[in-house]
């Protein structure tokens, strides 16, 4: 089916006499699912990417989730579990596109530096001064950023039919009627989970989707985006693990009203090196790069769950941007944030776990406006001239280094190279390792 078809949505609302529904894979995805895939025992599904967009306006959140299918089955259900009351108006199927869109803006990304852009000519006013310039970047790395892990244009979208139930539950015993005569296979050890989330007040989704044609690559669900209200923030992922058969990946990009960033209370943060030089030399892509350097980090500081500020900045403004430019006021009504534009503040968090080291899910909290200061993962394009600006990623400052003044060949020293040190704590996060050997 092309891709101006339309999705067939249906939405209604079943009480169950006593259960929480949760569901999960029968084979682990590369990435994790929030709710879970539910299909018959012997035809096993899994995803490889997944990503969140979490909107908080005062007690009210609105979660937009887009997730990949590459089984080849073309009929299966999702189940999504919420802590808060749901009704059939909450809950809707959304274009692949207003994800996407959230997913480019805040991504990690490769930019490339001239010397003029660093230095100007001279003049103070004309010089890169960190993130406030307006001269940056010409981003022609573009197509390296299209290969990062979770851009949601990579796949056919998958068309068809999306009937979509809000599930009231009020016991475990329910939940598991529900399934069998639904004719789901629910995973061994999901009992208990579904007794703690139908104790702490649990409703949840389950989307039938039955899609028109199944492409041997894989194709993109459109997402599920749904909203309610609760005093908590959080984000569930413990029914994923019950089947997991490794470390798992989940990036959410939290937008809030507060001007703050935000954080996850009951993981550990761990930081991965940026703002330096990336050799293109010796990685297959910039995405490959990165991986790396954010697995080593992950093993040696995450203790087998812990997660990465990737972003925190405006929404309505980047330096630099990728493609698209600041997210538009329709952007951000797109993923469920209805407040001021210009009062909004978006961080995105890249959480890792293995399965044994989830406790529970992730509980977020808000450090409002006098924790926020800005924050990106980039990365600049090698270039001999700049290696009195920028550490090289993994090594550090060179000795000897290029600089901007042997690349002009000007006898004159403009305001970047008079004041090096500035420039750089501009940038803020530099990470400094050993110094490469001359």
């Amino acid at each position: 089916m092309s891709s101006s078809a339309m999705s067939r949505v249906r939405v209604h609302t079943l009480v169950l006499a006593g259960v929480g529904v949760a569901a999960l894979s029968t084979a682990r995805p590369a990435e994790a699912f929030c709710g879970a895939y539910l299909g018959s025992a012997d035809a096993p599904i899994t995803n490889s990417t997944s990503t969140v967009v979490y909107v908080r306006e005062g007690n009210r959140t609105t979660i937009t989730m887009a997730n990949d299918l590459t089984s080849a089955l073309s009929s299966f259900t999702m189940l999504i579990p919420a802590p808060g009351t749901l009704v059939e108006s909450d809950v809707k199927v959304v274009e692949p596109g207003v994800v996407a869109r959230v997913e480019k803006y805040a991504a990690p990304r490769l930019v490339e530096y001239t010397c003029d852009d660093l230095h100007g000519t001279g003049d103070p006013s004309k010089a890169a001064c960190g993130c406030v310039t307006d001269t940056l970047i010409d981003l022609a790395a573009s197509a390296a950023l299209d290969q990062l892990p979770g851009l949601l244009d990579t796949l056919d979208v998958g068309f068809g039919s999306y009937e979509v139930s809000t599930l009231a539950a009020e016991s475990r015993e329910a939940l598991e009627a529900w399934a069998a005569d639904e004719g789901l296979f629910l995973p061994e050890g999901s009992g208990e989970l579904f007794e703690d989330y139908v104790a702490g007040g649990a409703n949840f989704i389950s989307v039938k989707v039955d899609l028109d044609s199944v492409t041997s690559g894989g194709v993109m669900l459109k997402p599920i985006q749904f909203s309610y209200e609760s005093d908590m923030m959080s984000l569930p992922i413990r029914l994923g693990t019950l089947n997991a058969g490794g470390a798992q990946d989940v990036v959410v990009h939290v937008i809030t009203d507060t001007g703050g960033p935000v954080g996850i209370s009951n993981y550990p943060e761990f930081s991965v090196e940026g703002d330096c030089m990336y050799e293109e030399e010796g990685y297959g892509s910039f995405s490959g790069f990165y991986d790396d350097i954010y697995s080593n980090a992950w093993d040696q500081e995450a203790g087998g769950a812990g997660y990465l500020t990737e972003y925190v900045w405006a929404p309505t403004a980047c330096d630099p941007c990728t493609g698209g430019g600041p997210l538009s006021a329709e952007a951000l009504k797109g993923v469920g944030f209805q407040g001021d534009p210009n009062s909004a503040v978006i961080t995105r968090l890249h959480m890792r776990y293995d399965p044994d080291a989830v406790g529970g899910d992730l509980m977020l909290y808000d450090a409002g406006r006098h924790g926020f200061a800005q924050h990106q993962q980039r990365y600049i394009l090698y270039k001999e001239a700049l290696e009195s600006d920028f550490p090289v990623c993994g090594e550090g400052f060179v000795d000897n280094p290029g600089t901007c003044e042997d690349d002009t060949g000007g006898d004159g020293v403009g305001f970047g190279m008079m004041f090096p040190g500035a420039w750089l704590l501009a940038l803020g996060g530099v990470l400094v390792g050993r110094r490469r050997e001359g």
